[in-house]
């Protein structure tokens, strides 16, 4: 998902003479200090489908309760939440919309959802999948580079029509083990292979 650039020196040339009596420095970037923290993103993603109740309201009833939740949405303030929509409509049976929240602060992610939740239309809404998680450092890049950038820890959403969700949790049985080659193994394949788990990755 991310790009890492290498530097490659150009072949130097020089008498022998020179070429003994001065050495080239070899170029380094700056690392990061390690005192500086970095500050990490809240991401949600909430999933809510409509409840077959809605639909045998009166059509006025119905137009009113989605006139509110959509002015909610509009109304959000985009300098504490990012907000993004996506429409589940014929891709999954339980779910209609998808919430794609991005914050520094997890009151904000919350404070959003009790919103919705004082919404009369709460009342005709289910949550059938709900995903959190923080951005952080590739602990697997940090063995190569540990001077990378940050760019895994601040989310740049929007720039695609669609997203694809995959949950991926690491189980305990996977931190209790001794075995150091087959913790290697992973992570050399996480480098060099592609992934063909569905359930093993979040990808815009």
């Amino acid at each position: 998902m991310a790009e890492y650039p290498t530097e490659a020196g150009s072949p130097q040339t020089s008498t022998p003479a020179a070429h003994a009596a001065v050495r080239t420095a070899p170029r380094h970037r700056p690392r990061r200090s390690s005192s500086t923290p970095v500050r990490r993103q809240y991401v949600s993603f909430a999933f809510y489908k409509l409840l077959p109740e809605f639909r045998r309201l009166p059509q006025p009833q119905q137009t009113e309760m989605l006139s509110a939740f959509a002015t909610l949405v509009e109304n959000n303030d985009r300098k504490k939440l990012i907000l993004l929509t996506y429409s589940c409509l014929g891709t999954r049976p339980d779910v209609d919309i998808m919430f794609w929240k991005i914050s520094y602060e997890l009151d904000d992610i919350q404070r959003f959802a009790a919103d919705i939740n004082r919404l009369p239309l709460a009342g005709y809404l289910a949550t059938p999948h709900s995903f959190l998680a923080q951005t952080k450092r590739s602990t697997y890049i940090d063995k190569i580079d540990s001077s990378h950038d940050e760019s895994r820890t601040v989310i740049k959403p929007g720039k695609h029509k669609y997203v694809f969700v995959y949950p991926f949790v690491k189980t305990r049985d996977w931190y209790l083990l001794s075995n150091k080659p087959a913790k290697a193994s992973w992570t050399n394949t996480s480098k060099s292979a592609p992934n063909t788990n569905p359930s093993a990755s979040t990808t815009t």
